[in-house]
């Protein structure tokens, strides 16, 4: 789902349409948590407004057998792409701290192989908008234009010098 978020319905609506130079949502199976991002966006209030109609997007829009033939090659990709030694390394130490097994690993891959359209429906409502309503907003940018979104967004955000 945070592939196919990513690669249409973000790109067009962040990137192409709203001129940020990069919006996607990442899905971390470990944790269990959906982020949404974007970077060099001009529209902080409106792109918030996106993530929040997200839901809308993946409950009211059929995938295509398709789209959900690459998002779900696009998945297994990421889980089987080559790394060098290092980040084997590295990740080996994440599953190892994580308590993470071969079998976990195949399990995981074996539910984005039985990935339906309906599936990924509703692993979309669940976590986008069961989610959403009690997820924290964290936003790296000037004061001046977090001040100038807290102007019009509802819930204003809460400013913190970083450095």
């Amino acid at each position: 789902m945070a592939r196919q978020l990513s690669s249409g319905y973000l790109y067009k609506r962040i990137r192409v349409q709203g001129g940020a130079y990069g919006g996607m949502c990442q899905y971390n199976p470990m944790s269990g948590s959906f982020s949404f991002l974007s970077y060099r966006d001009p529209h902080l209030v409106e792109t918030l407004k996106v993530y929040d109609d997200a839901v809308d997007f993946i409950s009211g829009n059929r995938i295509e057998d398709e789209e959900l033939e690459k998002a779900i090659i696009g998945a297994i990709g990421l889980l089987d792409k080559p790394m060098d030694p290092s980040g084997r390394g590295y990740t080996a130490m994440i599953r190892a701290f994580a308590g993470l097994t071969d079998k976990d690993r195949q399990k995981f891959r074996d539910r984005i192989f039985d990935t339906s359209a309906e599936t990924l429906m509703e692993a979309g409502n669940r976590f986008l908008a069961t989610e959403a309503e009690s997820s924290p907003v964290a936003v790296y940018a000037a004061a001046e234009r977090l001040s100038k979104a807290n102007e019009t967004l509802e819930t204003g955000l809460e400013i913190e010098a970083l450095v």
